[in-house]
């Protein structure tokens, strides 16, 4: 590996880091632990002196059209009277958005796909470690990723801080680990672990989203797992299945019933 592509890699990989490792970056000093301050801006001139053409491709025009779009267009027409707080919700969805797609067009243009997976394995062990640092924030306090979408108690603030667990941003986001998992599982293709450990990690993804209270997730992470157990050929018959099966549940407000079944599991 050469010097620039060192320089790079430990880049992207701080980077990524720095938004799904929170037990080493919410303890670090505030400018060096922080993704929107110091290491996103560092990525986006690093790309911008060493490929700067790469602000031209097309994977970085369309996520500016996006922005375009959301925050310029239907902000001042149908969006009009959106409150100050999705106004920022979605200006920092735009830049971290163009964050990672200016890494991954970095990484695919120059062909550097050894690095790539590098940066992903590792960052499959920060979510990883974030995931258990979850949990053991929320045997301390269990809102502590629910109210994190409203703001924490200084309580709540020190236990994010000192576990490292996930926001309600980063939670919803466990989701999008089950389709990955399972597709190792069932095929038993070769991965980072054995078959049985990914197994654990699956039920661990599912635990955590129980457990953070956030039922729109549970709801989510239940129909993805079914879909993705289920596989594409049927895919049809068991997209439309979930469809009646949770339409059933939130329009009888069935979901209460299972409230004590929660309780009792964790």
């Amino acid at each position: 590996m050469s010097n620039r592509d060192k320089t790079i890699y430990y880049l992207f990989l701080i980077t990524i880091a720095s938004t799904s490792l929170y037990v080493v970056f919410r303890n670090l000093p505030p400018i060096i632990g922080s993704f929107r301050f110091f290491w996103a801006p560092a990525t986006l001139l690093i790309v911008l002196l060493s490929k700067p053409d790469i602000y031209f491709n097309k994977p970085l025009i369309n996520v500016l059209g996006f922005g375009i779009l959301v925050l310029g267009a239907l902000q001042y027409t149908f969006w009009q009277y959106m409150t100050d707080w999705t106004r920022n919700v979605l200006l920092e969805h735009f830049y971290n958005l163009s964050v990672f797609t200016v890494i991954s067009t970095f990484l695919i243009s120059e062909r550097k796909f050894y690095l790539w997976g590098k940066i992903s394995k590792l960052g499959f062990f920060f979510v990883l470690i974030t995931l258990i640092g979850t949990n053991i924030g929320l045997n301390m306090d269990p809102l502590v990723v629910r109210n994190s979408a409203g703001g924490l108690s200084p309580v709540q603030e020190q236990v994010a801080k000192m576990t490292g667990s996930a926001g309600y941003g980063y939670a919803q986001a466990f989701v999008l680990l089950i389709p990955i998992l399972v597709y190792y599982i069932k095929f038993r293709k070769l991965f980072f672990f054995s078959r049985r450990i990914l197994v654990i990690v699956l039920i661990l993804v599912l635990i955590t989203l129980f457990r953070a209270q956030v039922f729109g997730n549970v709801l989510v992470a239940l129909a993805i797992l079914i879909l993705s157990f289920g596989g594409s050929k049927r895919g049809k018959t068991i997209f439309s299945t979930d469809c009646i099966f949770f339409h059933y549940i939130y329009s009888k407000n069935n979901i209460r019933r299972l409230f004590p079944l929660f309780e009792w599991l964790f």
